[in-house]
């Protein structure tokens, strides 16, 4: 007689035997999923030391031997001629290009040439296609453009876009006052040639420099930088935020506190390296130190009326801006009429003491007053740096354009410094 608790008991016995044989094939399976995803990692991992050993061994670029070089008195109507000559750069020797249509006519040869001379590119390899050349708007100091190139070669260390800034125009204001009167290019030419390698932040590379005296034309070729979209406000490790506006601080994910500490870190980072001599062992002739103030001087006077009268009107303007035109956009403390009418009345009264101020932030009276000025930023603005994140996804900065200033005061200061 058939006895089904039997049949029962084999039933499930068989229905065990089935769970057990599928749970070794999933943990099988598991198992060689766990054993494909670290043989992926371990691929992973040995590519990524491969990659990081080829851009390990690319080329350092090699700066020439410093020269101290000085710019000519270049009068206004001179300028337009002067800079439509073509002459070899102060530093490299070569001849370069000094306008985007320079550039296309020259082509990949000259940029083989240059990357050549300056050692970022082997001899045996080559840029051999200008794929697009693009105006880049931003900034006032220069004019900027993008291009994207081909090499013989590709390598990991090798960038196809790169960033050209070149001078402005010839004949206007612009190209004058830049580039005489403030001689703003060549510090920039010069940190970029010989302190790029160490400098204490990141800073785009440098493919080729150079400056000219003769005609104020200069050429900088960095890596482009891949900027994150406008309006992204959050970030992983290895972005780059997007390109902020200077006095815009509502661009900002925080607001600015954050950005601006990250500037003052970084101007305090430079100045430590030159002041532990830290930089190259040229940099005080490449950035000479203003001559010491021995003390403060005494019955100095304050502002002429011309001048007093320029600084009134602007600051009736700022004035009118804060307590009437845009009242609602900024902090009732600051938009009331009273107190800024006693601002008003305080800072004519400071600015007849700037040269004591700036003397006093120079150390004047001390026993080393040249301890008060160092090698920094002269322009950390938001504009003027870029905003990255690093393996942490910590928040970095860099800026790359120096010169000497005051530790408590900017340049624009010191350059109004004028003693009898």
């Amino acid at each position: 007689m058939l006895d089904f608790d039997d049949l029962d008991e084999a039933e499930a016995q068989r229905d065990e035997e089935e769970q057990a044989v599928a749970a070794a094939r999933a943990a099988e399976e598991q198992a060689a999923k766990a054993a494909a995803e670290a043989e992926a990692k371990r691929q992973g991992e040995e590519e990524a030391k491969a990659a990081e050993a080829e851009a390990r061994r690319a080329p350092v670029r090699q700066p020439p031997a410093w020269k101290n070089v000085q710019q000519p008195k270049i009068e206004f109507m001179q300028m337009a001629e002067v800079a439509s000559q073509n002459l070899p750069g102060d530093y490299y020797g070569i001849r370069f290009p000094h306008d985007q249509e320079q550039i296309l006519r020259m082509g990949p040869a000259w940029l083989t040439k240059a990357f050549h001379t300056t050692g970022v590119l082997p001899k045996d390899n080559a840029v051999v296609r200008i794929v697009e050349a693009k105006e880049f708007v931003g900034g006032g100091a220069g004019l900027k453009c993008i291009l994207e190139v081909e090499y013989k070669v590709d390598r990991p260390y090798l960038h196809k876009k790169l960033f050209v800034k070149l001078p402005h125009k010839p004949g206007g204001n612009d190209r004058f006052f830049v580039s005489c009167m403030w001689n703003h290019d060549r510090p920039e030419t010069i940190f970029n040639i010989w302190l790029e390698q160490s400098i204490p932040y990141r800073v785009p590379k440098c493919y080729f420099a150079d400056i000219c005296a003769q005609t104020t034309n200069f050429i900088l070729i960095t890596e482009a930088l891949d900027w994150t979209a406008k309006g992204t406000k959050e970030f992983k490790a290895g972005d780059i935020e997007p390109a902020y506006d200077k006095y815009m601080d509502w661009e900002l994910p925080d607001g600015g506190p954050r950005y601006y500490r990250e500037c003052c870190k970084a101007i305090g980072k430079i100045a430590a390296y030159h002041k532990a001599g830290k930089l190259h062992p040229q940099v005080n002739e490449m950035f000479p130190m203003p001559a010491a103030v021995p003390a403060i001087p005494k019955g100095l006077p304050g502002l002429d009326a011309g001048a007093k009268k320029e600084a009134t009107y602007k600051i009736d303007s700022l004035i009118r801006f804060l307590s009437q035109t845009a009242k609602s956009a900024f902090p009732a403390e600051v938009t009331d009429e009273k107190w800024l009418q006693q601002w008003k009345s305080e800072a004519l009264h400071y600015m007849d003491y700037l040269t004591e101020v700036g003397c006093f932030f120079m150390g004047a009276g001390t026993t080393s007053p040249n301890d008060y000025v160092a090698l920094t930023h002269n322009n950390l603005q938001i504009d003027n740096a870029f905003f990255w994140h690093d393996e942490q996804n910590e928040l970095q900065v860099d800026g790359a354009a120096h010169r000497r200033v005051r530790f408590l005061r900017g340049r624009r200061g010191l350059r109004r410094l004028r003693l009898p």
